[in-house]
C-alpha cells in the first residue's frame, strides 16, 4: 500500500499517526516482518487461553477466594496461589473483600450485657419467649 500511496493516506486508512506507519515501514525493511521481536524478561507460566479460563471461572463464582480458585483450576503447568492472584489482578479481578464493619462501642455493649438481664429467667422470661429473640449479634457480646 505504502508503494501507491503516502504515509498520510495508509495512516488515515488504518487511523494511525503517520510516524507510527513509518515506525512499521522501517521494521519490514530491516527484518522482512512487521511483528514485535520478542522482549526480555521471564515468559508466563500460563498461556493466554488458560489465563481466560481462571477469569471466567472467577467471574462465575466471584466470592471464591485465590486459594479455591487454584484448586479448582488445572492449568497446563502447575502454579501457585500468588500466580493465580497475578493472573486475576491483570483482569481487573480481585477476590472478596468482606465490608468493613465498625466495632461496637462502650454503651452498645453495655445494653448486650444488660439486655438479657433484666429479662432473665428470674423475670419471667421462659424458654419460648427466648426462642423469638433474634441474637443477630451474637458475635459481638
Amino acid at each position: 500500500m505504502l508503494d501507491s500511496k503516502s504515509t498520510a493516506n495508509v495512516a488515515d486508512t488504518f487511523n494511525v499517526s503517520q510516524r507510527q506507519v513509518q515506525r512499521i515501514k522501517k521494521r519490514f525493511e530491516e527484518t522482512g516482518d512487521v511483528f514485535d521481536k520478542p522482549r526480555s524478561g521471564r515468559p508466563h507460566k500460563t498461556t493466554a487461553r488458560e489465563d481466560r479460563l481462571l477469569a471466567r471461572k472467577s467471574k462465575t463464582s466471584p466470592f471464591s477466594t485465590a486459594a479455591e480458585l487454584h484448586e479448582t483450576w488445572s492449568p497446563e503447568v502447575p502454579v501457585s496461589t500468588r500466580t493465580v492472584c497475578r493472573i486475576l489482578s491483570r483482569n481487573d479481578l480481585h477476590g472478596p473483600i468482606s465490608a468493613q464493619k465498625p466495632a461496637l462501642n462502650k454503651r452498645q455493649l453495655k445494653n448486650c450485657v444488660a439486655f438479657p438481664k433484666a429479662h432473665s429467667l428470674l423475670k419471667g422470661w421462659m424458654l419460648e419467649k427466648w426462642q423469638k429473640v433474634d441474637f443477630s449479634d451474637k458475635i459481638f457480646c
